[in-house]
Order: C-alpha cells, then sequence, then structure tokens
C-alpha cells in the first residue's frame, strides 16, 4: 500500500488516530465532495493547510452528492485517494452523513475551513454551512471561508465530461445562454405562491423484492425467493406531494377503500403542505398495484392489480362532487390527477370542465383501461398532460406523429395547451398562441419509471397556471421527470432543493 492510501481511514480510526497526535496541535478540517480536482481545491487545501498544525480532509460519500443528475462523477474511493496524494493533506476520511454537522462534532477541528465559493454562511441556498457553523461554535471551534480562486468542477464537468448526447448540451449550452439559472428561478419563485387542488385516484404502491430461484421442481412456474417489502402511496397522492414542494398550498381530494386498512397509512404519506381529503368508497378496496422486483436488477418481473374501477354510487359521487366544489373556491388551480379507477366520474369530469379556475388534466393509461380511457372524456381544459402511447390511443393511430398532430388533438379535447411526453426523446409543449416547443430528457439510465409522469406533471401544472414561457415549462418537466426515474416507486418526492441543484448543476 502507498505511502498516501495510508492517509485514508473510516471515521472512528481516524478520531482515534487524531487522538494519539493532536496535543499542542491546531486541527484544520476541510470538507467537500471534490468532484473532478481542480486548480480551486489546490488552492483551498493548501490556504487550509496553512491555518493549522494537521490538515483533515472528509469527502462527501456517493449515496449524499447533491450536484444533480450523473454526479459524482468519480466515486467516493477515487476522490478519497485524489485528496491523500496532496502532500498538504494529513487525514482523509468518506463522510457518513449528508452534512458534515456530526463529523465536526466527532473530530473537533480548531478550525473548519470552506473555500472560497462560499461567500457566506447567508449565500449558501443549501443552508448546509450554517448548520455546520453553529457545530464549530458548538465544539470551541472557528469558521474560516478560504480566499483562493474560484473554479467549478460542475461547470468543468458541463463543458467537457458530460455523459448527455451532444444534441442534449447543444440544447443546454443555447438555453442557458438565453434563459439561464436566474430565468429558471425567476418561474419557481413565480409559481410558489398558487393555490391548487388536486383531484384524483389513490393507489398504494407494494413493491416485493425477489431473488429469482429458476423453475419450481414441481410445477413449471417461475420461483422467486422474498427479501422485503416496501409500500409507497402513489398516484394522485404522488402528484400532491411532489407539488408541496413548490406551491403555498395543496389541497387533496381521493377515495380510498373501505375494505381495507390503506386509509390511515395513505393519510400519514401526505407531505405536510398537502391538506387531504380522503372519501372511503363504501364496499370497495383501495387500489394496490402489487409489483415484483428484481432485487438486484431493479426490474419488475410481474404486476398485480388489486382494484375495482367502477365508478361511485350515485349518492356517494354526489358528495364527492359537493366536497370538490367547495375545495375549488378557494384553489387557483385543480389538477385532475386521473387514472381511470373510478374515482372521477363522468358527472364529476363534467364539473371540473365547468367550474375549475384552471383544469390541468392528466389521464393515465394502465393493462385494465388501455385505449378506454382517454383524456377527450373531459369536454374541456386548460392544460393537458399525457404520454405518447395515450395520444396515440387517443388519435387512434399508433404511426403518428406527435409533433405534427398535436395542434389538431389540441384542438379535438378543447385545450388550451398540451404537453405530451415521450420518454427518453423528452416532450413536446404546445399551445395555439405560442407554438410549439420540444425539449430532450436529461436522464440516462432509469432506476424505475413510474411515477415519472406525476413528477412532471407535478411541476408543469402549475407552470402552465402561471402562463410561463413555454420552454421553462419543457424544461422544467423533463428535469423533473428526469429525477423521478432516479427513485424507485413513490419512496419520496423531488424536492424543491434536489431541483434546484439539478438547474444549477446543468446550467453552470
Amino acid at each position: 500500500m502507498s505511502k498516501e492510501i495510508t492517509k485514508i481511514y473510516n471515521l472512528d480510526e481516524l478520531t482515534s488516530r487524531l487522538d494519539s497526535v493532536r496535543e499542542g496541535k491546531r486541527v484544520v478540517l476541510c470538507h467537500g465532495c471534490f468532484d473532478l480536482f481542480h486548480a480551486g481545491h489546490l488552492h483551498y487545501l493548501k490556504e487550509a493547510a496553512g491555518m493549522g498544525d494537521l490538515l483533515v480532509v472528509t469527502v462527501s460519500p456517493d449515496r449524499f452528492v447533491d450536484k444533480g443528475p450523473f454526479r459524482p462523477k468519480f466515486t467516493e474511493s477515487v476522490r478519497a485517494e485524489t485528496i491523500a496524494a496532496m502532500s498538504m493533506v494529513d487525514f482523509v476520511a468518506i463522510n457518513e452523513w449528508p452534512t458534515a454537522v456530526e463529523t465536526i462534532e466527532l473530530i473537533k477541528p480548531d478550525v473548519y475551513a470552506k473555500g472560497a465559493d462560499f461567500k457566506s454562511v447567508d449565500d449558501d441556498l443549501t443552508g448546509k454551512l450554517g448548520l455546520e457553523a453553529d457545530a464549530v461554535k458548538r465544539i470551541g471551534g472557528g469558521l474560516v471561508i478560504t480566499s483562493g480562486p474560484v473554479y467549478s468542477s460542475t461547470t468543468l464537468i458541463n463543458r467537457y465530461f458530460s455523459p448527455l448526447p451532444e444534441s442534449v448540451k447543444s440544447y443546454l449550452l443555447n438555453f442557458r445562454d438565453r434563459i439561464g439559472i436566474d430565468g429558471v428561478a425567476t418561474v419557481l419563485e413565480q409559481i410558489r405562491s398558487i393555490r391548487a387542488l388536486v383531484v384524483g385516484d389513490v393507489i398504494v404502491d407494494d413493491y416485493h423484492f425477489c431473488d429469482g430461484l429458476g423453475v419450481s421442481s414441481k410445477d413449471s412456474v417461475l420461483a422467486i425467493q422474498h427479501r422485503r417489502t416496501e409500500t409507497y402511496a402513489g398516484g394522485a397522492v404522488a402528484v400532491a406531494n411532489h407539488m408541496a414542494h413548490f406551491v403555498d398550498r395543496v389541497d387533496f381530494i381521493g377515495v380510498v377503500g373501505d375494505s381495507d386498512e390503506y386509509a390511515s397509512f395513505v393519510n400519514s404519506k401526505f407531505h405536510p403542505n398537502v391538506h387531504p381529503v380522503l372519501f372511503p368508497r363504501a364496499g370497495k378496496p383501495t387500489t394496490v398495484k402489487r409489483r415484483f422486483v428484481d432485487a438486484y436488477s431493479l426490474k419488475k418481473f410481474l404486476e398485480i392489480y388489486i382494484m375495482d374501477d367502477h365508478e361511485l354510487a350515485e349518492k356517494d359521487d354526489a358528495e364527492f362532487i359537493g366536497l370538490t366544489r367547495d375545495l375549488m373556491k378557494n384553489c387557483d388551480l385543480v389538477v385532475a390527477s386521473d387514472y381511470g379507477h373510478g374515482c372521477i366520474s363522468a358527472r364529476h369530469r363534467g364539473i371540473l370542465s365547468d367550474q375549475s379556475p384552471f383544469l390541468a388534466v392528466n389521464t393515465q393509461a394502465n393493462a385494465g383501461n388501455r385505449g378506454l380511457h382517454t383524456i377527450s372524456r373531459y369536454q374541456r381544459m386548460d392544460y393537458g398532460c399525457i404520454a405518447q402511447n395515450e395520444f396515440k390511443a387517443e388519435l387512434r393511430d399508433y404511426n403518428c406523429n406527435v409533433r405534427s398532430s398535436i395542434a389538431s388533438l389540441t384542438q379535438a379535447v378543447n385545450a388550451k395547451c398540451m404537453t405530451v411526453t415521450q420518454g427518453k426523446k423528452g416532450c413536446i409543449v404546445y399551445e395555439k398562441e405560442r407554438g410549439l416547443v420540444e425539449a430532450p430528457a436529461f436522464n440516462l439510465d432509469a432506476v424505475d419509471r413510474v411515477g415519472a409522469g406525476d413528477a412532471l406533471l407535478a411541476i408543469t401544472a402549475p407552470a402552465a397556471c402561471a402562463g410561463v414561457d413555454l420552454e421553462i415549462l419543457a424544461f422544467l418537466g423533463n428535469l423533473m421527470g428526469g429525477l423521478a426515474v432516479g427513485i424507485i416507486g413513490n419512496s419520496r418526492s423531488v424536492d424543491r432543493e434536489q431541483m434546484e441543484t439539478a438547474i444549477r448543476s446543468l446550467l453552470k
């Protein structure tokens, strides 16, 4: 083992090692991602080393790197080895938490040094530096911002090491020059004041992670070994939870079964900014989509649906519509997240079309309703959002070209604006007055495509309601969807900080 590699310890070993050598010495701690080591990092470490006798550097672990899509470029072990190769560095460790707070409390440095790209605690939009500064103060140390030159790993990676196709890089360069980070940030602030109502199907996503064993010895069936089960609140609940990170208030109304115990589970899964009304469906189950997933590859090999897609009984439907009407009185935006599982009846669709202040509609096809549940079931809408396969089903033409057909479909369904998602190809947005916009996708490898359309709807619906530039709407939608496919099921939402980090990462 080389001399440099022996500088690397786990945090427990590092603490013990420091205790044996730190007496009478001034300890300086640096912490960061160090993804693509550059001259700015070198100046930062040199200046920090001059502030004391022992320089300790901790590296953000891969799982907590929040620099945006496709990051980190280099693994935590490679980044740690690179830092250890610097002669001014005495000790290196890979951090175990999202911030350096716990590490500061463990190591108790005399100085916590941050690079010159952090101008001050107040300028750090993530709030992490403020937490770290408080931790340094608690242990009696001091926070110092270095004064060396500022470079950006993100900018260098975007310019020279981006894994995105050339066409996407060209699009981002053009978007960066014309609109930029500030233009997108303005839109995020613009939609914050919107009050939204999400109406739609509650779906429980039940994931069973398994290992394949092979064919059963007694029957010609696949045998699998169960590893674990994870259950998430999906469907319209996921739309509301995503949206809650970006607008001031989200009201929610949807149906759950009264023949099972999922109501309390679903109720516990709403974001604090969502105010839910769960309407019990007499004698019916909550819609459950049970997926069996390979625990290693995360590929699905079987889905089982527990559902009853009949509409609510007439009396229940009237009560449900009445509750919806009451909630609509105080909102700016109504989002119909309609999966065709009986939550929104034909009469309810008519009320939404006639009385919503601004109506955004998403109708989704599934194995049980393909070709039967289409967006034209709504009489009108201000904004429609559907996937390419649903677009083609609406036109009854699987060979149609979305680009040349979107204007006619938008007019046919009495919509003002329409987005059609195209998976890896990105999305197309059309509005008669402002024309057509195409934007590419920003993700490379999808972990799970479930919920990507819900995430896209959650950001584009308020953007459409606010009348934002169609290019920014398409950019935000694709970025939101790209972040969502990196999440298993609806295990968590795409939050505002994650979105802002991704925006800076792509446009820096």
